[in-house]
């Protein structure tokens, strides 16, 4: 037989419902604060279409860590693969690679431990308390990175305090290949302190891709590896799926309630070295 529920205001059944819409108003209510948080959008910038995930670091729940293939140093996966496995909420195409070792050319900290010192180009770094720079580093330079949770280090650079900066020989970039029009990805940080992962799948030179981040708000940005490694995913839809399988993403997430507050570290994964 069914149970009849009391009426609401009675004891029982009053507070099953009220639990119901309670519980109903907390979920719609985190459902829109996510999508606040993290959001896509596909504007033209100084006459450059650009697919852009916008991520709002204010919000204590966001995690933002490097993802390696198969979770070590020298290994290639799809990126749909390390997207599935990773429960994350968007990622983006990470810093360059070797096609033979499949080595990253760039330095990589995750979870607070540096992976690899790769000694070329611009990082992207995060604090425990999800505060994101642009650091410069000198070629072959080693750094100390032990303040930071996340470093991935791509490039070339290509905007610095607002403005376009775009030196890639200065920053140990000798590829040919790089300086031609090619889809590319990058990361930036606006004014306002908002994460943008960017992606252009038409093909642009490192400088229309700079001049189009500084007119997007663009306050620092940088390039990630492009042409046929680009990628782009945001809530179950690849934006743009890599021809080639990748060594590393940058990718965000959401904290589950019981680690907020607690330090952010993006990643629980354990690393394996190559060798």
């Amino acid at each position: 037989m069914l149970r009849r529920l009391a009426p609401v205001g009675m004891l029982g059944g009053g507070f099953m419902i009220r639990g119901l819409i309670a519980a109903l108003l907390v979920t719609v209510a985190s459902s829109a604060s996510a999508t606040t948080s993290v959001s896509y959008t596909e504007p033209v910038a100084a006459g450059v279409r650009l697919k852009v995930v916008t991520v709002d670091v204010r919000d204590p729940r966001v995690r933002i860590g490097v993802v390696l293939a198969h979770n070590r140093i020298g290994a290639s996966e799809r990126f749909a693969s390390m997207v599935a496995r990773s429960g994350t909420l968007a990622a983006i195409t990470g810093t360059f690679f070797s096609t033979r070792s499949y080595l990253p050319t760039g330095d990589i900290v995750v979870g607070g431990k540096q992976v690899w010192n790769g000694r070329v180009g611009t990082a992207v770094t995060v604090s425990a308390d999800n505060d994101v720079r642009f650091v410069d580093v000198r070629r072959n330079a080693q750094k100390d990175w032990s303040a930071y949770q996340t470093v991935i280090r791509g490039g070339p650079r290509l905007v610095r305090n607002g403005r376009v900066w775009v030196c890639p020989k200065a920053e140990g970039f000798r590829d040919p290949s790089l300086f031609k029009p090619r889809p590319r990805t990058a990361v930036a940080i606006k004014k306002d302190g908002r994460l943008l992962l960017v992606v252009a799948s038409r093909p642009v030179t490192l400088s229309k891709l700079a001049k189009a981040l500084v007119a997007l708000g663009a306050r620092d940005a940088i390039a990630m590896d492009g042409g046929s490694s680009t990628g782009l995913y945001y809530r179950g839809s690849f934006i743009a799926l890599p021809a080639r399988k990748l060594t590393n993403m940058l990718a965000v997430r959401l904290a589950a309630p019981a680690e907020v507050g607690s330090t952010r570290v993006a990643s629980a994964a354990p690393i394996e070295r190559k060798g």
